[in-house]
């Protein structure tokens, strides 16, 4: 049996940079053979696997590309892929668009509910939910300076940060100051629901991220890639890299989740009102049919606190001051526990300040010849030497295997 070797698959920047050769005919038959022995191998198609070359020496072939008449995808003519899969491309995206997947993750995370009334209350609030976070972006992009692009692509892993050390240092604050006043804010409700917003209250305070016995990492992406406030926050005045990843391709495995942020008051407002009204409602009309005999309304109080309580958690990593909407921010959160998870700590600093974070390969897991992050697209800042920040970036790219990701550069008007 001919032995295969599967090809690099190039970005078309890369590829614009060297000589592109057709190897198939418009049959998408391959148009060159060599007379290597037994042992010769066949080259196929990074991306589809087409046959481009059977038994043929293609390191004649030197800096030359190839593109693939199945896929149209480029590939590199003198280097084997580096990872098992085919990767994503900022043309398979294109090509894939009608695809896409509305929002997931489910933010109830509990189990099956026996609870009629709760069980509707749940399918309720996840609606309403959903209609706020809705269908990814095709690419979101992830602000970072050069010392964060050689960090991501040396270790194939995006850093994510404790949500108290993140620049808005209102993080998680926002929410829990509106639940608290619109419990405050309730009067007249029955004497079971009394002892639901006080259980609730009383959570709010392990709740807040200062004092709660575990921890939310948080690895921030916006959907704009050439965005003049996220240059100069995050991109070194202007000089940083705006790192696109294919937002689709998230959380295939590991425990995280993909959250669109909100920023508008009312908003925020009506679906903390929709959950706690619509949690008294349930709590009121369950105990009103349950027999005193066949459950205490104590427990089922507690049932409804621990449902209630997950679901406004997703809101206190969600809401953000509306000061910061231009950011448009999409995050990947994952849950943290000093208990088990504090081998996967690092520090970095910043000022002198030791900053925690962890490494998320953003569950995009490539089988055992390695982790490749779902990157597609690098664009660099508006003050960096064009033509001389591409070349690198491409040396870069090269080196770690992702030689399918485009480059680009900022057309932000923004001096040096």
């Amino acid at each position: 049996m001919t032995r295969k070797i599967r090809l690099a698959v190039l970005s078309a920047s890369a590829a614009q940079s060297r000589g592109v050769l057709r190897l198939q005919d418009d049959n998408s038959t391959c148009i060159i053979s060599g007379y290597g022995g037994k042992n010769s191998p066949d080259y196929i198609c990074g991306y589809c696997g087409s046959i481009l070359a059977k038994k043929h020496d293609l390191k004649l072939l030197a800096n030359a590309a190839t593109i693939c008449n199945v896929c149209q995808e480029y590939n590199d003519l003198c280097r084997p892929a580096k990872f098992q899969e085919p990767p994503v491309t900022i043309r398979t995206i294109a090509k894939n668009q009608a695809q896409k997947k509305a929002f997931r993750d489910s933010p109830l995370k509990q189990g099956p509910i026996h609870n009629k009334d709760l069980a509707l209350l749940r399918e309720s609030l996840q609606e309403s939910w959903m209609k706020y976070q809705g269908e990814r972006p095709e690419i979101l992009y992830h602000y970072t300076s050069y010392a964060g692009l050689h960090g991501i692509l040396k270790s194939h892993s995006i850093w994510a940060t404790d949500c108290e050390y993140l620049n808005d240092p209102s993080e998680g604050h926002v929410a829990i100051s509106l639940i608290e006043s619109y419990i405050d804010s309730i009067k007249g409700v029955s004497s079971h629901c009394q002892c639901l917003l006080k259980s609730i209250r009383d959570r709010l305070e392990h709740y807040k991220p200062d004092a709660a016995p575990f921890s939310y990492f948080i690895a921030c992406f916006c959907t704009s890639g050439d965005l003049l406030s996220q240059w100069r926050a995050y991109g070194a005045s202007a000089s940083g890299y705006a790192l696109g990843f294919s937002a689709e391709d998230f959380g295939g495995y590991g425990r995280m989740d993909v959250r669109r942020i909100i920023y508008d008051g009312e908003t925020q407002g009506a679906l903390i009102k929709g959950a706690i009204d619509g949690a008294c409602d349930a709590l009121d009309m369950t105990i009103k049919h349950t027999l005193p005999d066949q459950q205490d309304p104590q427990d089922i109080i507690t049932q409804f606190s621990n449902f209630l309580s997950d679901h406004l958690h997703q809101f206190m990593l969600t809401f953000k001051h509306r000061s910061f909407a231009e950011e448009n921010e999409w995050r990947i959160v994952i849950p943290f526990s000093r208990d088990t998870d504090t081998d996967l700590l690092r520090f970095r600093s910043a000022n002198g300040l030791p900053v925690p974070y962890i490494e998320s390969d953003l569950g995009k897991r490539n089988g055992p010849k390695g982790i490749m992050l779902p990157l597609v697209e690098i664009v660099h800042g508006p003050t960096l030497h064009s033509e001389l920040t591409k070349k690198s970036l491409h040396l870069m790219l090269q080196a770690y295997g992702y030689d399918h990701v485009d480059v680009s550069g900022s057309e932000s008007p923004l001096r040096t």
